[in-house]
Parts: structure tokens; sequence; C-alpha cells
């Protein structure tokens, strides 16, 4: 399976189509977190598997974001070194944040940061799942009578 980040290194136009693919799995691994009672032997065994799938992804996104992360530098340094040659009195800094590949840039970053930050949501989610189904295995063993009351 070729990984995304892979895949943005070789064609940056692809940025686009990775965000999209990780907002549908982002949308199909919420269904990951619930717990059904009725499978909970099923469930145990299960939660690794799509743990180490997530985890997988999300280190894809954050390869993805470093890459962005090191465009943007490299598109910075150079913008830096021909406006200090053109104008050497300017406001340097302000003029490269009005560059529209800059703000372009952030963007993708910003974008992908938040993808990244929902994909950690998500692992936390099944972090407490399995701790939670391992709970509810112990205690079925033990024939105890669980009362949840919201």
């Amino acid at each position: 399976m070729l990984k995304w980040s892979d895949k943005i290194k070789s064609d940056p136009t692809s940025l686009s189509e990775a965000i999209a693919f990780y907002y549908a799995e982002y949308e199909k691994s919420k269904k990951d977190i619930q717990i059904s009672m009725l499978k909970l032997e099923r469930e145990k065994m299960g939660t690794s598997h799509v743990f180490e799938h997530r985890l997988s992804q999300l280190q894809d996104i954050e390869s993805m974001l470093k890459i962005l992360n090191t465009r943007e530098s490299n598109l910075r340094r150079s913008l830096y070194k021909k406006l200090i040659e053109d104008s050497p009195k300017a406001n340097i800094d302000y003029l490269i944040n009005l560059d529209d590949n800059v703000k372009l840039l952030e963007i993708a970053t910003n974008e992908l940061a938040l993808i990244r930050n929902l994909y950690l949501g998500i692992l936390k989610g099944l972090h407490v799942k399995s701790a939670s189904v391992n709970l509810c295995s112990k205690l079925h063993k033990e024939d105890t009578i669980i009362i949840i009351d919201y």
C-alpha cells in the first residue's frame, strides 16, 4: 500500500485527495469506538488490530505534516533571500506572509493538523474502549451485574 506521504512527496497536488481520504477514514473510525456487549469477546480481540491500523494512519498524517512544514520552511527561506536582495529595508516577514503560496501551505498544514487531532481523539477513544471491554469481560466472567444510569 502506497502511503499518502510518499504520494505527496512526488505529487504535491494530491494533498487535497489525501485530506479527503483521511476525513472519510475518520468518519469510519468513529464506529470503531462503539462497544457491542453481545460481541464482547470479538470486540476484545479486534481492538488491537483496529488500534494498530489507526495508529499507522496517524503516523502517515504526521509524515505529511512534516513534508508540508519542510516545504513551507524552504519556500520562506527562498522568499527571504529574494526579498533581502530586492529591498533590504522592507518588513520582510510581513511580505513573506503575504505570499499566496505561503498562505496555501499554511492552510493545508492547518487542515492536516486538524485531521491529526481528530485521529488522536480516535486513538484515545480506542484506548478507553479497550479498557472498558477488558473490564466488562472480567465482570462478565464473575457474573457481575452492571447497571449504568445516565
